[in-house]
């Protein structure tokens, strides 16, 4: 009976190969991408922090991140990080060190390459939901869902780090 229960669990999953394939397909010929987001931070310490704003992508390398409220601005360029804070007229800057997130964003047309991908269920409206965790060693531990609409536009990116926080 335990033998037929993993058969039924293992083949609800997807298989991701044909998954993968039809995002990277779609993916690749994008240069730019602007979507709205709203940014919720998961830490078992120190609560919940939400935040919303647009982001604007251009590969390669460069993101922009405007959070509403507050004002700030977060870019990414020529492998530095500059983040605008107007309350407190401050400009931070230092060297880019790409995430699992930041690195699917500029990705989506590589994921393959940069991720060993997973297919939960999948969606009934004929969405797609991918798992992702690094095969960069630096960022062991880091897991990424990726969740599309069936015309394969971002619905969702959640990336939990090794310490159990989800952004």
């Amino acid at each position: 009976m335990l033998s037929s229960l993993v058969f039924s669990l293992s083949a609800l999953a997807a298989d991701p190969v044909p998954l993968v394939a039809r995002v990277e397909a779609h993916y690749g010929s994008v240069s730019t991408l602007k979507a709205a987001f709203v940014q919720t931070v998961r830490s078992p310490t120190y609560g919940d922090d939400v935040q919303a704003g647009t982001l604007a992508v251009a590969r390669p390398g460069r993101m922009r991140w405007d959070f509403t409220g507050d004002g700030r601005v977060y870019l990414v360029a020529e492998n530095r990080v500059s983040i605008w804070t107007p309350a407190e007229k401050q400009l931070l800057r230092y060297p880019y060190t790409p995430t699992g997130a930041d690195s699917l964003l500029q990705s989506l047309d590589h994921v393959d390459e940069l991720f060993t991908v997973t297919a939960p269920d999948q969606p009934s409206d004929g969405g797609v939901i991918l798992d992702l965790a690094s095969k960069d060693t630096s960022l062991a531990g880091t897991r990424v869902r990726l969740v599309l609409a069936p015309d394969l536009s971002l619905r969702q990116v959640q990336l939990t780090d090794p310490m159990g926080t989800k952004t």
